[in-house]
């Protein structure tokens, strides 16, 4: 590669945390291809055994679609040597350049056709395993026509690059999940991984919470213990500070955790603690234990907090705090 990629590494994971999925892997690409000076590159991704979405970089839209219609007229997935040596060994490159022996012979000459037709001279490739998703991902370059051939220690290189290539993807894909299934606007998320890491954050949340943000933030960082106990048990926690709080919700094996500041601030801190717990189920009896007040202090709390809200149920509080994910009914 042209230059260290670890010195790129915080501009491509900021990528992975703020493009939409098919950009961000066209810039993964584009980079890929000016790295190891390539003429364009594909991602091809699979669930099971079922191919989900390609996409390129490098090649025009009317190229793409001969190139898809010509794979499947040749109906050979079998003799692509490049894809299968590459997916019996996740993690590592593997290349196929001109004249290599594993694409002589009478059998291959669809193969050797197919990539005379679109310029494939050599062609160097890793697969990733996405395990958390169930998917897999081939990165595949193209050097073209009079273009060198690739060596040994350039797919080193690509292998060393490979680990950080499935953490990118797949936190892209998290967040875009988070943000297909609860569309965001301008709301302030993040999502950690079970163990409290944060593998994405919305620039709005990290601005707001610089302190979750430490030197090298664009690999992993961790959240307070008490965060990470609140998601598991279902409970958000409070800002007191912010009269705000967080919320969580189970999303593919991580956390989505959600800063809301509701109404305004019309809340004291304790007006909000008392309103987060009863709108998650708790009864005066249990406010009165965890929060150490008496149940009579508990009721006056809440006679202020729904009078201040114009609320008059456990539900309706609920809609006021815009809890979408309550723990308990």
């Amino acid at each position: 590669m042209k230059t260290s990629f670890e010195e790129d590494l915080p501009t491509i994971y900021q990528k992975a945390r703020t493009l939409p999925t098919h950009d961000f892997q066209r810039a993964l690409l584009a980079y890929l291809c000016t790295q190891l000076n390539c003429s364009y590159g594909v991602t091809n991704t699979w669930h099971g055994g079922d191919f989900v979405a390609a996409n390129t970089y490098g090649l025009d839209d009317d190229t793409v679609t001969r190139m898809a219609y010509r794979w499947v007229e040749i109906g050979r997935p079998d003799l692509d040597v490049l894809t299968m040596t590459a997916s019996a060994c996740p993690g590592r490159a593997v290349f196929v350049n001109a004249g290599d022996p594993r694409m002589q012979g009478e059998e291959m000459a669809v193969i050797r056709a197919f990539m005379v037709e679109f310029d494939v001279e050599h062609a160097i490739a890793v697969a990733l395993d996405l395990g958390q998703w169930g998917c897999k991902m081939l990165l595949s370059l193209v050097r073209g026509p009079g273009q060198p051939s690739f060596a040994p220690h350039e797919a080193e290189t690509f292998s060393r690059f490979s680990p950080h290539a499935s953490e990118c993807v797949s936190i892209n894909y998290v967040l875009s999940l988070a943000f297909e299934r609860s569309p965001m606007g301008q709301r302030m998320i993040a999502v950690l991984d079970k163990a409290g890491n944060i593998i994405q954050i919305t620039e709005r949340f990290a601005a707001k919470l610089p302190a979750l943000l430490e030197p090298n933030a664009f690999r992993k960082t961790t959240v307070p213990s008490h965060w990470l106990a609140a998601a598991q048990d279902g409970r958000p926690v409070l800002l007191r500070a912010e009269r705000a709080f967080v919320t969580f919700m189970e999303l593919d094996g991580c956390w989505l955790a959600e800063y809301q500041r509701p109404v305004d601030g019309q809340l004291t801190a304790r007006q909000l603690e008392v309103a987060l717990l009863y709108a998650n189920g708790w009864s005066y009896k249990d406010l009165a234990r965890d929060l150490d007040i008496s149940p009579a202090t508990a009721r006056v709390h809440l006679q202020n907090v729904f009078a201040k809200l114009t609320v008059s149920s456990r539900k309706s509080l609920r809609e006021a705090l815009s809890m979408a994910h309550p723990s308990s009914p």
